[in-house]
């Protein structure tokens, strides 16, 4: 078995705060989902992220990935707050689009009171 060749470590590499990025993806091509109209992305992630049933107490953000085609290849959740707002840093979502060189995203946000109005 051979050794790497790297001399440094990865902390010497990365700096601190570097987290490791953990996205939920969907392997292959052939199942993956595409997203055209609002209605079909309501569906989906009431069924995927917000399934029926579910405790939804505390809001939450969620980002959904997709190639060109509009077809959905990951989705990866931003933020969790309270019972009535949460909150998200653009360089988060802007972050996570780049390093999944996603071409196209979906912003998703809930409202466990059931009031839509801001």
């Amino acid at each position: 078995m051979t050794k790497n060749s790297f001399s440094r470590t990865p902390s010497d590499i990365f700096p601190s705060g570097v987290f490791e990025l953990h996205v939920n993806y969907f392997r292959k091509s052939d199942c993956r989902i595409k997203l055209t109209s609002a209605d079909e992305v309501a569906k989906y992630t009431r069924e995927n992220i917000y399934p029926e049933g579910s405790i939804e107490y505390v809001e939450q953000f969620y980002i959904l990935l997709l190639d060109g085609s509009n077809h959905l290849f990951a989705w990866k959740q931003i933020s969790v707050g309270g019972i009535s707002a949460t909150f998200t840093d653009l360089k988060l979502i802007f972050q996570t689009a780049l390093l999944c060189h996603a071409t196209q995203l979906i912003l998703v946000h809930n409202h466990p009171s059931g009031n839509t109005h801001p």
